[in-house]
């Protein structure tokens, strides 16, 4: 993946809770948006770290209204 890549990826949501990113991506499924989560939580100790949600740019303001009308 280049650089350039990257660029059209924007984070939209962290969280330390592994259940709340599912939830959140089984959503933006349903909404045909591909999404993509980076877990950052350090594996010797679960409580350090937070796991990361990226979507493509053009999904970001849909993506954060959906987060926004399920409350999460």
């Amino acid at each position: 993946m280049s650089k350039s890549d990257l660029d059209n990826w924007t984070l939209i949501y962290t969280t330390r809770q592994a259940h709340k990113i599912e939830i959140i991506v089984a959503l933006l499924k349903e909404n045909e948006i591909i999404s993509v989560s980076v877990n950052k939580k350090d594996s010797a100790h679960a409580h350090l770290g937070e796991i990361e949600l990226y979507v493509h740019v053009r999904d970001e303001i849909f993506s954060k209204l959906i987060i926004e009308q399920n409350n999460l």
